[in-house]
């Protein structure tokens, strides 16, 4: 819709104008133009700004053809003679006379007139072409004789009375420009070329991996569309009927989903644009394709990363990857590495680190840090955001040239937005509180604890087998009550197993968790108090005595809070000796005081 509000101004458009007529908020405005400026960088189309005017498009008129027929060949692959209504609005916008409809029966009609057998493709495509083409024409936008390049060698004939034809229903003077612009774009048309070369099949499957890795691009907000080496593999690879050269071992899939889960999560909500032929759970096509996106990132990527930053946790593994996979799924920063916190003093990553965000307090560091929540809140959010914000505009005023600095300033912008409450919710959320407290209906923050944690959810033994038999000795009671399925454990098993004993946050502690969607029913936590002690072989920390088992749908503030006084018992020697004294009943009763004083407030 820009581009075509852009492509009919007569002059420049402020980004005012353009909020305004399209409905949306100049910051939304300024995202989708710089958006438009990346898709179009390879397609001879540019958006050229000027302070205090506005933006305008600078093209040659076969180079906008070129991106509307781009832009339209999802509606005709489609086409069986109705639009949607979003597909009439652009159309409106675009105020061709003569609809595509027309062009499409008029092709079909000299096909049979001419003997040209046209196969639907072939119409398909050619109708697009005159449809984009002559209504330009009729518009006032004829190609212009330094545009139309030299005629090459190929009889296109039959494909210039086709032509011929059509125009002259539609009044059209058929200029020479015109016709070697046609010649030049018959690799467009399969019918004017021999069947064994194939260049329609190239061209319709280039169209698809171009659109494919314009969104990509955006979803992670890196430019892979510069990347011609990427562009020409993924061709290639369709092209071959994506003939893999070998197969992927299972653990390396699973490897590269624990490590990428963006580009993975990118992908699949992309992949729909790139082809309807692989099913979304066929993982092995699926990483063939995210290695080659990663592969690219790595070549185009130290131009886009714009912040650098290190994570910190208590034990080098620990929380580092939890959190990591947290920031990574927010922000837009190139993570060089995880340590410990005891390391970071003499880590040499540091010196490239824009900043660092820790789980764990840090006395001293010649990089800002951020302390957080492991589970990233708003505030934590918040708190990111100003500090990246802050080192951007320092980077700015000391002339640090980068291309999309201001975006990356503007997106950040945007994701604390997102993350921030609105003031009306916030109003709501207030008349809400002082509703349910005038009615005596708000529930008590003990009265809700009693429902996520039940006496028989809390277990002692002497002793487990290994690691692995204490994760689903602490899940039994929690899968009997159908608070979890055992998917919930087997995903809490596997990422452990790929990533390390993240979990254990302090000496014989451990949080255990996986993601809700894995086989969380209802929000539940588990306690299981094991005597002996089983090691997960932590790096740092010994054997586990308490592990808890949280199964939370969300990060939200009073699961913070309850996650916070976990940890606060694993600090207090005293308590967790009265604990180790206690049998299953008694812990129950410990953990719950304990957990009612922190949640007292709420």
């Amino acid at each position: 819709m820009q581009f075509v509000m852009l492509l009919n101004a007569s002059g420049y458009v402020t980004i005012g104008e353009i909020a305004k007529k399209m409905d949306i908020s100049q910051v939304t405005a300024i995202n989708d133009v710089s958006r438009l400026k990346e898709q179009f960088l390879t397609q001879g189309v540019y958006i050229k700004s000027s302070p205090g005017k506005g933006i305008r498009l600078v093209y040659t008129e076969r180079s906008v053809r070129h991106v509307l027929i781009s832009l339209l060949a999802r509606m005709i692959d489609q086409f069986d003679g109705n639009y949607s209504v979003f597909q009439n609005l652009i159309l409106h916008q675009l105020n061709f006379i003569h609809p595509l409809g027309w062009f499409w029966s008029k092709v079909k009609l000299y096909d049979v007139q001419l003997r040209l057998n046209l196969l639907e493709d072939d119409v398909k495509i050619a109708a697009l072409y005159f449809f984009v083409s002559m209504n330009r024409c009729l518009g006032g936008h004829p190609i212009l004789e330094e545009e139309s390049g030299d005629k090459d060698g190929l009889d296109k004939r039959k494909l210039k009375k086709l032509y011929q034809l059509i125009a002259n229903e539609l009044g059209l003077e058929t200029r020479e420009g015109e016709l070697a612009v046609l010649c030049n774009d018959a690799k467009l048309f399969p019918f004017c070329i021999p069947q064994e070369e194939n260049p329609y099949l190239y061209q319709k499957i280039k169209m698809r991996v171009i659109d494919f890795i314009g969104n990509i691009s955006r979803q992670l907000e890196v430019a892979l569309y510069s990347d011609e080496v990427l562009l020409e593999l993924l061709i290639q690879y369709f092209m071959n009927e994506r003939k893999m050269n070998e197969r992927l071992d299972p653990a390396l899939i699973n490897q590269m989903k624990a490590d990428y889960p963006h580009i993975y999560r990118a992908v699949l909500e992309c992949l729909d644009s790139l082809t309807d032929e692989i099913r979304c759970d066929d993982y092995e096509e699926i990483t063939y394709i995210v290695m080659y996106l990663i592969a690219a990132m790595d070549r185009v990527g130290p131009a886009e990363k714009k912040l650098s930053v290190l994570i910190a946790c208590p034990g080098g593994v620990a929380v580092g990857q939890l959190l990591a996979s947290k920031v990574r799924r927010i922000f837009n920063f190139h993570i060089i590495g995880i340590c410990s916190a005891n390391s970071l003093y003499y880590d040499e990553r540091m010196k490239r680190a824009d900043f660092v965000i820790s789980a764990i307090n840090i006395a001293k560091s010649d990089r800002p840090v951020i302390v957080v929540d492991p589970l990233l809140s708003r505030e934590d959010i918040i708190n990111i955001y100003e500090l990246s914000y802050m080192i951007l505009s320092e980077k700015r005023a000391e002339g640090f040239v980068e291309d999309r600095l201001d975006r990356e300033m503007t997106r950040l912008q945007k994701i604390v937005q997102e993350n921030q409450c609105s003031p009306e919710r916030k109003d709501i959320e207030a008349a809400v509180r002082l509703l349910n407290e005038k009615f005596s209906v708000r529930e008590s923050g003990a009265a809700r604890l009693k429902q996520l944690f039940l006496p028989e959810f809390v277990q002692k033994t002497k002793g487990c087998t290994d690691w692995e038999d204490a994760l689903r000795i602490a899940a039994g009671p929690l899968i009997r009550c159908q608070r979890i399925s055992r998917g919930y454990i087997d995903a809490t098993v596997e990422n452990c197993k790929l990533n390390g004993p993240y979990f254990i946050l302090r000496e014989g502690f451990c949080i255990a968790h996986a993601l809700p969607e894995k086989g969380l029913i209802e929000p539940c936590l588990g306690l299981l108090y094991i005597e002996e002690g089983v090691d997960f072989g932590h790096e740092f920390f010994g054997p586990v005595h308490m592990l808890f088992y949280t199964c939370f749908r969300e990060s939200s503030q009073w699961n913070l809070k309850i996650l916070r006084t976990l940890i606060s018992i694993a600090e207090n020697s005293d308590l967790c000796g009265k604990i180790s004294a206690k049998d299953g009943h008694g812990i129950y009763e410990i953990i719950l005081e304990v957990l009612t004083d922190g949640l007292d407030g709420e």
